[in-house]
């Protein structure tokens, strides 16, 4: 049986292997999402893992893990704090599912997984937290490495608007801004998220900022929490030639999860397998 990859760093294993690398781990194993709100990428790879001989059929939700038989995950994931949490997730699934799913903290510049799987994923965007292009080409040449002859690598981003980029630059474009609200999951509390963009188009860089405030009944803030984000975005074109140059022929570029045509603004869907 082979293994399959998520990322942050993440092993996920079907018959010939496959793997998903990725920041979120959280959301890859459907443990909750950005903001509170589930990531809707999540059941969105499933395609990709059937086309591609697995034998994964199912959402790969926590819930859902006892219904992907023959399937063996291993997640690689950099941050402890995310692999905590899997790990108590993942505690509450039968004594067989937990058997097929490890989870391994690492970087997905340099990892070593020894063995090479069929599929790597790189889910929710993950790839633009490598933050220079040395670590970009360090990224894609390490998985690489760890494909099959006849592997494929799969991963979406953003693909960057450059109208949206000009307005953040205005004098107004990077006030904070109402950006979701939620129910606290413990405390029944309303939690109101506001953000902030701030753009560098000569680095391309975007750094966020996140502020929830939970508040009582009576509107009183009870808690606040300020957590920032840092991308480095690529143009399309870009990002073909860098798979290029690190050995890789795009099979595909799809613009949405369903295999939709590519859509300025919108979103970047790579395929691309070892050439």
């Amino acid at each position: 049986m082979g293994r399959a990859l998520v990322t942050t760093l993440v092993r996920l294993s079907i018959e010939s292997a496959t793997s998903v690398v990725g920041a979120p781990l959280v959301g890859a194993l459907g443990l909750g999402g950005h903001k509170g709100r589930p990531y809707k990428e999540r059941l969105s790879y499933t395609p990709f893992w059937d086309r591609h001989g697995t034998t994964v059929t199912q959402r790969t939700t926590v819930n859902e893990y006892d219904r992907t038989a023959a399937a063996l995950y291993d997640y690689y994931d950099r941050a402890p704090a995310m692999l905590s949490i899997a790990r108590q997730k993942l505690s509450k699934l039968s004594v067989e599912t937990q058997s097929r799913i490890e989870l391994v903290e690492g970087d997905m510049r340099d990892f070593s997984l020894g063995q090479r799987v069929k599929l790597i994923m790189i889910p929710y965007r993950a790839f633009l937290h490598l933050l220079t292009p040395k670590d970009q080409r360090r990224a894609l040449e390490c998985m690489r490495e760890h494909l099959t002859d006849d592997g494929r690598l799969v991963f979406n981003i953003f693909d960057p608007n450059l109208e949206l980029i000009a307005a953040r630059l205005s004098p107004l474009g990077s006030a904070l801004k109402k950006d979701a609200e939620f129910m606290h999951p413990h405390t029944g509390h309303r939690v109101v998220v506001w953000q902030t963009h701030q753009f560098d188009p000569e680095r391309q860089m975007l750094e966020l900022y996140f502020i929830f405030e939970e508040l009582e009944d009576g509107g009183r803030v009870v808690a606040k929490l300020y957590s920032p984000l840092t991308l480095r975005y690529v143009y399309r074109y870009e990002m073909r030639y860098l798979l290029e140059l690190c050995g890789y022929k795009v099979e595909a570029l799809y613009g949405d999860f369903q295999r939709g045509p590519f859509r300025y603004g919108g979103e970047q869907i790579w395929v691309a397998r070892k050439s």
